[in-house]
């Protein structure tokens, strides 16, 4: 299939997913599993790509992945990796990109006039493969989620400001963070 529009691409494979059904990207990989489709899995940090595959592995064991690579990178993709990926041939690239570098990596392919489904799952990687650590977690978490906790960690820091405040305009001086205050030892 030609990528020359993203609208395009989104054929049967990554048909809408019904509520309570598998992830996007579960549920992507599922159809390729039972279309017979081969699968490379193309974004994400070195950490989530290596946790999907094995993931992948273990909930998809008829799914032929033809091959994966991490994006931990800034820039285009290249001739040297479009090239890997090409020599795998796939028929579907399954990508996990921010929405700009999937525009760019659609050109990319286009322009190299490779053909091949591209599906972008931005942010699934991470998430799918079940990674939960500190803000990385909360890049891949639900945006209603994730706004709410950086909403609530910004509320914790201001209300941490005001109490510094406050102890200063009572005649003390707050301890900085990390210093011991009055009448603790130091």
């Amino acid at each position: 299939m030609a990528t020359d529009s993203i609208s395009s691409q989104f054929d049967p494979v990554a048909d809408a997913v019904e509520p309570g059904a598998l992830s996007a990207l579960g549920e992507t990989l599922a159809r390729c599993e039972q279309t017979g489709r081969s699968v490379f899995l193309f974004g994400g940090d070195a950490t989530s790509i290596r946790m999907v595959r094995e993931r992948v592995a273990s909930d998809h064991p008829r799914l032929r992945i033809a091959g994966i690579c991490d994006a931990d990178f800034s820039g285009p993709a290249g001739a040297a990796i479009l090239g890997h990926i090409a020599s795998c041939k796939p028929d579907v690239l399954v990508v996990d990109l921010s929405p700009t570098r999937h525009r760019a990596l659609v050109a990319e392919v286009a322009a190299a006039g490779l053909r091949f489904t591209v599906i972008n799952r931005p942010s699934s990687f991470a998430r799918y493969a079940g990674k939960r650590d500190g803000a990385a977690w909360l890049a891949t978490a639900p945006r209603p989620f994730a706004k709410a906790a950086k909403r609530v960690v910004s509320a914790v820091r201001f209300a941490g400001i005001v109490f510094r405040q406050a102890c200063r305009s009572a005649g003390g001086q707050a301890p900085a963070p990390g210093q011991a205050g009055p009448g603790r030892p130091g």
